[in-house]
């Protein structure tokens, strides 16, 4: 893996993984996850279980996760030339990265609704300790914004 892997656009409307995969990209990393290590055909074949898929269709799928930077794959030789996937990150990394994603657009474009809105949904009162936290937050987003 090159980097961190991308994310790239956020749809607070959808659930799940589906705030920033497309339905099927959600269900083949859900799958993937799940599997730990799979060929397409054994991705395509659980997620066919579930819904109409065409085999070619889960390919596209994981090869555009692959390029994202989501999943790992391995050539395999044996029994013929085929690909086996992995994920990249654990479902848990991959929330977190996300999470910053998303954190980071909204600090860059709405700071001081973006930190009300935690502060408020955080039930913090001590006027006090608000400021400091505000202080704490731009130290921070400062910091990560000169490196």
């Amino acid at each position: 893996m090159v980097g961190k892997p991308n994310v790239y656009e956020f749809k607070p409307h959808e659930k799940d993984l589906s705030k920033v995969l497309g339905d099927l990209e959600s269900e083949v990393m859900k799958t993937v996850w799940r599997l730990k290590k799979a060929s397409v055909r054994d991705i395509h074949e659980d997620i066919k279980a579930r819904r109409p898929v065409a085999f070619n269709t889960v390919a596209t799928i994981l090869d555009r996760l692959y390029k994202k930077e989501f999943l790992r794959r391995e050539l395999i030789r044996e029994k013929g030339i085929y690909y086996v996937y992995s994920p990249a990150l654990t479902r848990k990394e991959f929330e977190e990265l996300v999470a910053r994603h998303v954190l980071s657009g909204l600090f860059e474009s709405f700071e001081d609704s973006t930190i009300m809105f935690l502060l408020e949904n955080l039930h913090i009162n001590n006027p006090e300790l608000i400021e400091e936290i505000k202080k704490q937050l731009k130290k921070i987003k400062n910091q990560s914004g000169s490196k």
